[in-house]
């Protein structure tokens, strides 16, 4: 539920700003496009585009967004295709949602997500929209939202093929094409990657009774289609299909001689949109998302005997649902913008040894937006409630705020402020747990409150700069409380997380062809008087870009401060990349990238592992993951 503070300072700004009356809705813009236009409307909303995306180089989503989105942290575990530290502004992984083309992917049965689902050459853009969000979406929105947009099919936008290969024997391929069949437009697309990987940990942690291979392979598939049919002017239809199938080896330091997953992954979606008139539009989006991995664990002693702890031991989840938008301008240019959702995963886990049934959830929500005030001043306010089959009530709300403080032909200064509730739904495994490791769940969990208020100043001029300070505040949280001597229980605990900080931005010329960019965040994140785990309290990244008549050159460097994971503190570090791009031809069809990452080849610690209770006490200390080594990577690039 709304505290009683935060609905009052809701319901007080909402009177203060319901005088404040002009928004003009853009006749053609979807209502996805409406919903994270949230920025006009006093949300931060980081937008990386196809173009940053290819000239980064990078085939890796988590670099992409450590490059171009401050306050984020991003950072693969084990390299790609793992689990990774996330964090937006000093918050927990599992207060971000992420969604593909507007709809949730996130992993229902641990509350993380794994990007490798995507295929990098069907991005369109990234869209990171900061502070809390679930008037519009719902569970898991408490810090922020990062919507990764796939292209729109068309048969005039030819196709594309796409070879990486680098000093790790690492192998990309992937291409996507257009095609029309009648009136269906196509996009078809599809990607293999494989690698052998890197070591992982120091010769000094791994034991003898490990594999002597410590480095972690993995070898990816993905093929999928979107389409897309216009029956009217006024109507469209868009359909997104894609599977992924993975084999991702899985190293452990002591004592296990074979681990590795097996995954599939299947993401369906259906957006129809229709214009009733040139003031009112209505949406309807449906998903379904199934997740189904395989374990397989093989372990030695220290007497040289064998344990088979898992032979292909499922966990994974479904999950599915559908959203009903709806858009609607007054005459005097007052907008409303109103949904209905309903909402259903199930999840299991071999592993653990629990099993979910289906979980539902239904939510309305409902958003005003005056029309502007002196054709300046933007607010918006809106309540959201959502009903739990098997739980309690959930109300939502939020205020925005933007505005010029300055205006001319050749420069913009604007206020933008956001303040607003959200929540996170408690997940499978705390709901569901068994005793097997110790911990078991609770059915009568809340869920996590949050509330957070947004300030931001942004300029545009001959120099771009933006500042945005943040406050956040998460309650009932969902924590571990010992019931017996070695047991433990999910349950809503009295304590808190209270985060703060700064996000700087800046973009300048130095050159009408050299460009700089520089970008850094600081916060504090603490409960119990320290910092969370897994969220550093600095991040900073810069980048110079030469831009040529056919070649382009650039210089990345990026840095995080220390963090801490299972009580042992991974040290901050700096890793600088260096890239060139040339197009053969003057068509620009064909086009050779070489990417130097880790140029000083610094081997941070890039994360922490822990051994758990399956080693014995003299091995169970959390051991430093290393990154990666310096690597050379060479792309080729052919558009027809």
């Amino acid at each position: 539920m709304i505290r009683p503070t935060a609905l009052t300072l809701l319901l007080g700004l909402s009177t203060a700003l319901s005088a404040a009356p002009e928004r003009l809705q853009v006749l053609g813009q979807s209502l996805d496009q409406q919903l994270m236009s949230q920025a006009e409307l006093g949300s931060s909303l980081i937008m990386i585009d196809a173009e940053q995306i290819a000239s980064a180089g990078a085939v890796d989503i988590n670099a992409i967004l450590n490059q171009f989105v401050p306050g984020l942290f991003a950072q693969g575990k084990a390299g790609r295709y793992d689990g990774a530290y996330y964090a937006l502004q000093g918050s927990r992984a599992k207060d971000i949602l992420w969604l593909v083309d507007g709809n949730r992917i996130n992993n229902r049965l641990y509350g993380s997500t794994y990007l490798d689902s995507i295929n990098p050459m069907v991005i369109a853009r990234i869209e990171v929209l900061k502070g809390g969000q679930g008037l519009v979406h719902g569970s898991d929105a408490i810090a922020g939202v990062v919507n990764i947009v796939t292209r729109e099919p068309s048969a005039d936008a030819g196709g594309q093929l796409q070879l990486t290969y680098d000093t790790l024997n690492s192998l990309g391929i992937g291409f996507s094409t257009g095609a029309q069949i009648g009136d269906v437009e196509l996009l078809l697309f599809g990607s293999h990657d494989r690698s052998d990987g890197y070591e992982l940990y120091r010769d000094e942690d791994v034991h003898w009774t490990a594999a002597d291979h410590q480095q972690r392979g993995y070898h990816v598939n993905n093929v999928g289609a979107k389409l897309a049919y216009r029956p009217t002017n006024t109507q469209r239809l868009s359909l997104l299909a894609q599977h992924n199938q993975a084999e991702l080896e899985r190293t452990r330091p002591y004592g296990t001689l074979a681990s590795h997953n097996r995954r599939e992954q299947t993401l369906l979606t259906a957006d129809w949109q229709v214009q009733l008139s040139a003031a009112t539009a209505l949406q309807t989006k449906a998903y379904y998302h199934q997740w189904d991995s395989f374990y397989f664990r093989l372990d030695q002693d220290d007497n040289g005997d064998l344990t088979l702890w898992d032979n292909d031991s499922f966990w994974g989840f479904k999950d599915h649902g559908i959203k009903l938008l709806a858009s609607h301008q007054q005459a005097d240019s007052t907008q409303w913008l109103a949904g209905l959702e309903r909402q259903y995963f199930s999840g299991a886990d071999e592993v653990m040894e629990f099993h979910s049934d289906n979980e539902a959830a239904s939510a309305a929500f409902v958003q005003l937006q005056p029309r502007k005030l002196n054709n300046r001043l933007a607010t918006s306010f809106g309540l959201r409630y959502d009903r739990l089959d098997d739980g309690e009530d959930q109300w939502t709300g939020s205020i925005g705020l933007h505005t010029p403080l300055l205006e001319s032909q050749s420069t913009d200064l604007a206020l933008r402020a956001n303040l607003g509730t959200s929540y996170r739904l408690p997940t499978a495994e705390e709901l569901h747990a068994v005793a097997k490791f110790g911990v078991i769940g609770n059915r009568d969990l809340r869920p996590e409150q949050g509330q957070n208020l947004n300030l931001g100043l942004e300029y545009q001029g001959s120099v771009y700069w933006q500042v945005e300070l943040y406050w956040r505040r998460v309650e009932d949280l969902i924590g571990t409380v010992a019931i017996d001597d070695n047991l433990y229980q999910y349950q809503n605990l009295d304590g808190e997380i209270d985060s703060y900080g700064i996000d700087l931005s800046s973009r300048f010329d130095l050159s009408p062809r050299l460009s700089a960019e520089l970008r850094g965040a600081w916060g504090q994140s603490e409960t119990q008087g320290r910092q969370l785990d897994g969220v550093p309290q600095w991040t900073a990244q810069t980048r110079l870009h030469y831009r040529g008549e056919r070649f382009e050159l650039w210089w990345d460097q990026q840095g995080n401060g220390a963090f801490t994971d299972y009580g042992r503190e991974a040290p901050s570090h700096w890793l600088t990349h260096l890239g060139a791009s040339l197009w053969l031809d003057p068509l620009q069809q064909h086009r050779l990238l070489l990417r130097i990452e880790n140029l000083f080849d610094q081997r941070g610690v890039q994360s922490i592992f822990n051994p758990g209770g399956t080693a014995p006490p003299d091995r169970r200390d959390p051991i430093d993951v290393l990154g990666a080594p310096r690597l050379a990577q060479l792309q080729y690039h052919y558009r027809f």
